[in-house]
């Protein structure tokens, strides 16, 4: 069994939370954590020779992500009651979800994104999220017909218990996308796996 849900951080919407804090159920949307109800020290920048202008903000609908045959719809995704964010329905592997109270692909800022890795014992979106390198590219369509492409920066896989909220969800001076998955070695005795992997993205073409 893998964790649905986890908390990270220090606060969320003003509401204290404790460290990451994982609760088992069937699948793994990705270890999203609790987002900050404030954030301090921005992420560290990413250069460039050519900055891309933000894009206006505009809901996302699909993520393509061509190394890996990846063609998946997005759903919104909010908070829990226990102010945890969201998962996608395991009953749609190849559904991911954007975490709908940051920025949306292409503003200025960081987006998350999520997926389940394995979900009902089946693979799913980010199965293979892990093979991506700097430079490959992710695409997310938009509700007003733009696409956002994005070229991967780093992939990092941590453990969970060292969740890095601050530099997932801080601020940025730039467009930037965060996906996130489970990986790691599976932990039979608490359920799940036991990092979380992470790719960090930066917008690099916007039409």
């Amino acid at each position: 069994m893998l964790p649905e849900r986890y908390r990270a951080g220090r606060h969320v919407l003003g509401v204290a939370a404790g460290a990451l804090l994982a609760v088992t159920a069937a699948g793994c949307g990705g270890g999203g954590g609790k987002p900050p109800a404030k954030v301090g020290t921005p992420a560290p920048s990413v250069s460039s020779s050519a900055p891309v202008k933000p894009l206006a903000r505009s809901v996302p609908s699909r993520l393509r992500i061509p190394k890996l045959n990846i063609n998946s719809p997005i759903m919104k995704l909010g908070l829990n009651a226990d102010h945890t964010i969201q998962v996608p329905p395991l009953s749609k592997p190849n559904m991911t979800g954007w975490w709908d109270g940051g920025p949306t692909p292409g503003e200025k800022g960081a987006s998350v994104i999520l997926g389940h890795n394995v979900g009902n014992g089946r693979p799913s979106v980010f199965e293979k999220l892990g093979t991506l390198k700097p430079g490959d590219t992710v695409q997310v369509t938009r509700a007003n017909g733009s696409v956002a492409t994005f070229q991967i920066t780093k992939l990092e896989q941590i453990p969970k218990s060292r969740f890095p909220t601050q530099k997932v969800y801080g601020k940025l001076p730039y467009p930037g996308i965060r996906l996130i998955t489970c990986g790691g070695r599976f932990d039979a005795s608490w359920g799940h796996h036991v990092d979380n992997i992470i790719a960090y993205g930066k917008l690099v073409n916007g039409t």
